[in-house]
């Protein structure tokens, strides 16, 4: 039993360092505003606003790491957790 708790422990841990490496980047304001699933127009508002942080990367041009939205990206990690758990049970 302890090592199927390990197993299960370590798995978790693995699909956590999945999801910090593929949102550990950089995004520019067009590939923000997509993931949002805003206008750009509206993701440069925020920048300025203050809420969205942001590295300017020259020539008025932003990189934007995309781990600020962490909330966002967890949210969506456990619609789909909940989602293949449902299709499981249904199974």
């Amino acid at each position: 039993m302890k090592l199927q708790k390990q197993a299960v422990l370590m798995e978790l841990q693995l699909k956590s360092l999945e999801i910090f490496e593929a949102n550990n980047k950089m995004m520019t304001v067009a590939e923000c505003a997509a993931y949002l699933g805003c206008h750009p127009g509206t993701v440069k508002n925020k920048i300025e606003a203050g809420k969205i942080i942001t590295t300017p990367s020259g020539e008025g041009k932003h990189e934007i790491p995309k781990l600020q939205f962490v909330e966002t990206i967890v949210a969506k990690w456990r619609a789909e957790q909940l989602k293949e758990n449902h299709a499981r049970k249904a199974s």
